[in-house]
Protein backbone atom coordinates (compact mmCIF):
# COMPACT_ATOMS: atom_id res chain seq x y z
CA UNK A 1 0.00 0.00 0.00
CA UNK A 2 2.72 2.44 0.97
CA UNK A 3 4.74 1.51 -2.14
CA UNK A 4 1.73 2.21 -4.32
CA UNK A 5 1.21 5.61 -2.77
CA UNK A 6 4.86 6.53 -3.21
CA UNK A 7 4.77 5.44 -6.86
CA UNK A 8 1.66 7.51 -7.50
CA UNK A 9 3.10 10.58 -5.83
CA UNK A 10 6.29 10.35 -7.85
CA UNK A 11 4.35 9.95 -11.10
CA UNK A 12 2.13 12.92 -10.24
CA UNK A 13 5.09 15.09 -9.40
CA UNK A 14 6.86 13.95 -12.58
CA UNK A 15 3.80 14.73 -14.66
CA UNK A 16 3.43 18.08 -12.95
CA UNK A 17 7.08 18.87 -13.56
CA UNK A 18 6.73 18.00 -17.23
CA UNK A 19 7.11 20.75 -19.72
CA UNK A 20 4.76 23.28 -21.12
CA UNK A 21 2.89 26.04 -19.74
CA UNK A 22 -0.63 25.09 -20.50
CA UNK A 23 -2.61 27.27 -18.25
CA UNK A 24 -6.09 26.26 -19.18
CA UNK A 25 -8.82 24.10 -17.69
CA UNK A 26 -7.79 21.20 -19.89
CA UNK A 27 -4.48 20.97 -18.10
CA UNK A 28 -6.26 20.00 -14.89
CA UNK A 29 -7.89 16.88 -16.35
CA UNK A 30 -4.89 14.58 -15.89
CA UNK A 31 -4.19 15.65 -12.31
CA UNK A 32 -7.91 15.24 -11.52
CA UNK A 33 -7.83 11.71 -12.94
CA UNK A 34 -4.68 10.94 -10.96
CA UNK A 35 -6.25 12.34 -7.81
CA UNK A 36 -9.41 10.28 -8.40
CA UNK A 37 -7.37 7.12 -8.89
CA UNK A 38 -5.32 7.79 -5.74
CA UNK A 39 -8.46 8.60 -3.73
CA UNK A 40 -10.22 5.47 -5.03
CA UNK A 41 -7.22 3.29 -4.18
CA UNK A 42 -6.92 4.94 -0.80
CA UNK A 43 -10.62 4.42 -0.03
CA UNK A 44 -10.51 0.87 -1.35
CA UNK A 45 -7.53 -0.01 0.91
CA UNK A 46 -8.66 1.93 4.01
CA UNK A 47 -12.36 1.10 3.85
CA UNK A 48 -12.07 -2.36 5.56
CA UNK A 49 -9.96 -0.87 8.35
CA UNK A 50 -12.43 1.95 8.98
CA UNK A 51 -15.35 -0.41 8.61
CA UNK A 52 -13.95 -2.84 11.20
CA UNK A 53 -13.02 0.05 13.52
CA UNK A 54 -16.48 1.58 13.43
CA UNK A 55 -18.16 -1.83 13.63
CA UNK A 56 -16.11 -2.58 16.76
CA UNK A 57 -17.03 0.80 18.22
CA UNK A 58 -20.67 0.15 17.38
CA UNK A 59 -20.56 -3.21 19.19
CA UNK A 60 -18.82 -1.69 22.22
CA UNK A 61 -21.35 1.14 22.44
CA UNK A 62 -24.18 -1.35 22.00
CA UNK A 63 -22.83 -3.53 24.86
CA UNK A 64 -22.36 -0.51 27.12
CA UNK A 65 -25.88 0.66 26.31
CA UNK A 66 -27.37 -2.75 27.09
CA UNK A 67 -25.38 -2.98 30.33
CA UNK A 68 -26.58 0.50 31.27
CA UNK A 69 -30.18 -0.51 30.59
CA UNK A 70 -29.90 -3.60 32.81
CA UNK A 71 -28.20 -1.58 35.54
CA UNK A 72 -30.91 1.05 35.29
CA UNK A 73 -33.56 -1.65 35.59
CA UNK A 74 -31.80 -3.20 38.61
CA UNK A 75 -31.40 0.21 40.23
CA UNK A 76 -35.08 0.94 39.64
CA UNK A 77 -36.06 -2.36 41.24
CA UNK A 78 -33.81 -1.71 44.22
CA UNK A 79 -35.23 1.79 44.56
CA UNK A 80 -38.80 0.47 44.53
CA UNK A 81 -37.89 -2.20 47.06
CA UNK A 82 -36.27 0.39 49.33
CA UNK A 83 -39.26 2.70 48.97
CA UNK A 84 -41.56 -0.15 49.99
CA UNK A 85 -39.39 -0.76 53.03
CA UNK A 86 -39.40 2.93 53.87
CA UNK A 87 -43.17 3.13 53.44
CA UNK A 88 -43.70 0.15 55.73
CA UNK A 89 -41.24 1.46 58.33
CA UNK A 90 -43.88 3.11 60.59
CA UNK A 91 -45.90 -0.11 60.61
CA UNK A 92 -42.80 -2.13 61.41
CA UNK A 93 -41.92 0.26 64.22
CA UNK A 94 -45.43 -0.08 65.65
CA UNK A 95 -45.16 -3.87 65.50
CA UNK A 96 -41.80 -3.75 67.24
CA UNK A 97 -43.19 -1.43 69.93
CA UNK A 98 -46.20 -3.70 70.49
CA UNK A 99 -43.97 -6.76 70.69
CA UNK A 100 -41.62 -5.01 73.11
CA UNK A 101 -44.55 -3.84 75.25
CA UNK A 102 -45.97 -7.38 75.36
CA UNK A 103 -42.58 -8.79 76.32
CA UNK A 104 -42.13 -6.14 79.02
CA UNK A 105 -45.61 -6.79 80.44
CA UNK A 106 -44.97 -10.54 80.39
CA UNK A 107 -41.62 -10.04 82.09
CA UNK A 108 -43.22 -7.82 84.77
CA UNK A 109 -45.96 -10.37 85.44
CA UNK A 110 -43.44 -13.19 85.61
CA UNK A 111 -41.22 -11.25 88.03
CA UNK A 112 -44.20 -10.26 90.19
CA UNK A 113 -45.31 -13.91 90.43
CA UNK A 114 -41.75 -14.96 91.13
CA UNK A 115 -41.43 -12.32 93.86
CA UNK A 116 -44.76 -13.32 95.42
CA UNK A 117 -43.67 -16.96 95.42
CA UNK A 118 -40.35 -16.06 97.01
CA UNK A 119 -42.12 -13.98 99.67
CA UNK A 120 -44.51 -16.84 100.44
CA UNK A 121 -41.63 -19.30 100.61
CA UNK A 122 -39.65 -16.97 102.87
CA UNK A 123 -42.70 -16.49 105.10
CA UNK A 124 -43.12 -20.25 105.32
CA UNK A 125 -39.42 -20.72 106.02
CA UNK A 126 -39.51 -17.94 108.60
CA UNK A 127 -42.60 -19.44 110.25
CA UNK A 128 -40.93 -22.85 110.30
CA UNK A 129 -37.77 -21.38 111.78
CA UNK A 130 -39.78 -19.55 114.47
CA UNK A 131 -41.64 -22.77 115.30
CA UNK A 132 -38.37 -24.69 115.52
CA UNK A 133 -36.83 -22.00 117.74
CA UNK A 134 -39.97 -22.02 119.91
CA UNK A 135 -39.76 -25.79 120.31
CA UNK A 136 -36.06 -25.58 121.12
CA UNK A 137 -36.74 -22.91 123.73
CA UNK A 138 -39.57 -24.96 125.24
CA UNK A 139 -37.31 -28.03 125.37
CA UNK A 140 -34.56 -25.94 126.94
CA UNK A 141 -36.96 -24.49 129.51
CA UNK A 142 -38.40 -27.94 130.21
CA UNK A 143 -34.96 -29.47 130.66
CA UNK A 144 -33.90 -26.58 132.93
CA UNK A 145 -37.09 -26.88 134.93
CA UNK A 146 -36.64 -30.62 135.19
CA UNK A 147 -33.02 -30.21 136.31
CA UNK A 148 -34.07 -27.66 138.94
CA UNK A 149 -36.83 -29.93 140.19
CA UNK A 150 -34.42 -32.87 140.32
CA UNK A 151 -31.81 -30.73 142.10
CA UNK A 152 -34.42 -29.48 144.57
CA UNK A 153 -35.65 -33.06 145.14
CA UNK A 154 -32.08 -34.27 145.72
CA UNK A 155 -31.52 -31.50 148.22
CA UNK A 156 -34.71 -32.45 150.04
CA UNK A 157 -33.90 -36.14 149.96
CA UNK A 158 -30.32 -35.65 151.19
CA UNK A 159 -31.56 -33.54 154.05
CA UNK A 160 -34.14 -36.14 155.19
CA UNK A 161 -32.93 -39.72 155.93
CA UNK A 162 -36.48 -41.10 156.12
CA UNK A 163 -37.17 -40.10 152.56
CA UNK A 164 -33.95 -41.79 151.43
CA UNK A 165 -35.20 -45.11 152.97
CA UNK A 166 -38.63 -44.76 151.34
CA UNK A 167 -37.10 -44.04 147.92
CA UNK A 168 -34.72 -47.01 148.25
CA UNK A 169 -37.54 -49.35 149.27
CA UNK A 170 -39.83 -48.20 146.44
CA UNK A 171 -36.99 -48.57 143.93
CA UNK A 172 -36.14 -52.06 145.10
CA UNK A 173 -39.79 -53.15 145.05
CA UNK A 174 -40.16 -51.99 141.45
CA UNK A 175 -37.41 -54.34 140.33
Amino acid sequence: MVKLLITLLISVSAFAAGGGSHAGPGSLIYPAINLSIIAALFIWKVKPVFLSYFTGKHETVKEISERAKTQKFEAQMLLEKQQKKNNSLPETLKEIELTAKKEIDGFKEEKEKETENKIKKLEMDFGSKIEIKKQEMVKGINSELLEKIIAAAKNKVKGNPELVKKIDSSLTQGF
